[in-house]
């Protein structure tokens, strides 16, 4: 009976202690997001990128027009 606060005082830090980090991690990966798409623009590949730009992306009817237009490989 003796052990029980202590073993539940150290759940709650280590548990608290994956959570914060786990929020932290998402917070950081909208950070990285930002800086990829920084990153591509700089290297020159042609956007929008899907995963910074979700706004720009075109319509499917112009996504079809596009793939229409490509040549067939033979």
């Amino acid at each position: 009976m003796p052990m029980k606060a202590p073993l539940l005082i150290g759940r709650l830090l280590f548990g608290g202690y994956f959570l914060y980090s786990g929020i932290n991690h998402f917070r950081e990966r909208n950070k990285n997001m930002a800086l990829l798409g920084g990153a591509v623009a700089l290297m020159g590949v042609e956007g929008p990128w899907p995963a910074s730009v979700p706004i720009a992306q075109p319509s499917a009817i112009e996504r079809l027009r596009r793939f229409a237009r490509l040549p067939l490989a033979a």
